[in-house]
């Protein structure tokens, strides 16, 4: 087993050791919410990926022919022809050490095999196995013997960075408004802080809005929560819903603290254009008059931005202010399929080397 345990490493990092060995399997262990399978689902669907992800816990030993898995966040029963080999398929198995041994059994010819098989089935030489599961304080249940740990790749996942947050973000089009207060806040990226949580009087307890076993049913941050908090945002600015009357529905995702602080954040927001309202009229949508302001809309069409679009955006862009076009085309750039695509039409990179200029 090759062994990166001495130190942590970040989702971003992983993703990319696991692009370039499809031939290894790779079990990500970390806290709850550091992103190890939903940022990894982001990381390799950004890579033109079409990702399978494993209820492998929840598998009756009695019948591992009908696969829980989670696909568009339903949970469905697969059976054979959910397995049909194809180019660029990723399968995580998540939660993999606490699934019963003979489950365990099951996938090992799909996590070693040379070629990898499963259900009857040879699978392309590209094909990745991805095993999830939690590190040590969180390891209950876990029964995944020393025999298959010694033939994968182990990686512990530290807590996202911004950067990395920033790179799911945008890869899935996140609300602005929850980007924002993601890269000011810190303790919002921080997933479990164990010397915190022993802590309860510490001076900042108020600002930790991680997993806290004390309280294991309370909601925390994370990238999943994130994801839902941008999704209840982008919904209720659609509805016509204040975001501060939505208190209760973003409390109930990421926590009573996280919502304190992010609606604080929120405030500092005084004209938020939708992206529909963009998308809609570019020409005619408001132009805000803060640059601030103007920022926040910049990141919301980098976030959007996609291969459909993508002339209608810049119709809209361009009417920034050339600091704030500047902070489009850096985020649009962290979308490097996207760029890839959008490569060939000059007007593209007309306008992405006006926005740098």
């Amino acid at each position: 087993m090759q062994i990166l345990s001495d130190s942590k490493v970040s989702i971003e990092t992983a993703a990319k050791l696991i692009l370039a060995s499809p031939k290894s399997a790779f079990f990500l262990q970390g806290a709850p919410g550091v992103g190890k399978t939903f940022a990894t689902r982001a990381a390799l669907e950004a890579a033109g990926y079409s990702v399978i992800i494993v209820d492998v816990q929840n598998i009756s030993p009695d019948d591992s022919a009908s696969i829980p898995i989670v696909k568009d966040g339903t949970l469905t029963f697969a059976g054979h022809e959910k397995w049909v080999p194809r180019p660029r398929l990723a399968i995580i198995l998540d939660e993999f050490p606490k699934a019963a041994p003979n489950v365990c059994n099951t996938f090992l010819p799909l996590i070693f095999g040379r070629p990898r098989r499963f259900l009857e089935h040879e699978y392309p030489e590209d094909t990745i196995v991805v095993l999830t599961g939690n590190s040590a304080e969180f390891r209950t249940g876990d029964v995944m013997k020393p025999h298959i740990r010694n033939r994968i790749v182990e990686l512990n996942i530290a807590d996202p960075t911004p950067q990395s947050m920033l790179k799911v973000a945008l890869d899935l089009g996140w609300d602005s408004r929850v980007i924002n207060w993601a890269q000011n806040t810190p303790a919002a990226l921080v997933s479990y802080d164990a010397e915190m949580v022993t802590k309860p009087d510490a001076e900042n307890v108020d600002r930790y809005f991680g997993y806290d076993p004390r309280f294991p049913q309370r909601p925390f941050v994370s990238l999943r929560a994130l994801e839902s908090v941008s999704i209840l945002l982008n919904d209720f600015t659609e509805a016509g819903i204040d975001p501060f009357e939505a208190r209760a529905a973003f409390a109930g995702t990421m926590g009573e603290r996280a919502t304190q602080s992010f609606l604080a954040d929120l405030r500092k927001t005084g004209e938020f254009v939708p992206f529909s309202t963009i998308l809609a009229n570019p020409m005619t949508a408001k132009i805000p008059s803060s640059l601030y302001d103007q920022r926040m809309v910049a990141l919301q069409c980098a976030a959007k931005t996609d291969t459909k679009n993508w002339e209608i955006v810049l119709n809209y862009v361009d009417q920034l202010h050339s600091e704030v076009r500047q902070v489009y085309s850096m985020n649009i750039m962290i979308k490097q399929e996207l760029v890839s695509k959008l490569a060939r039409y000059p007007r593209w990179n007309q306008m992405i080397q006006k926005a740098t200029t």
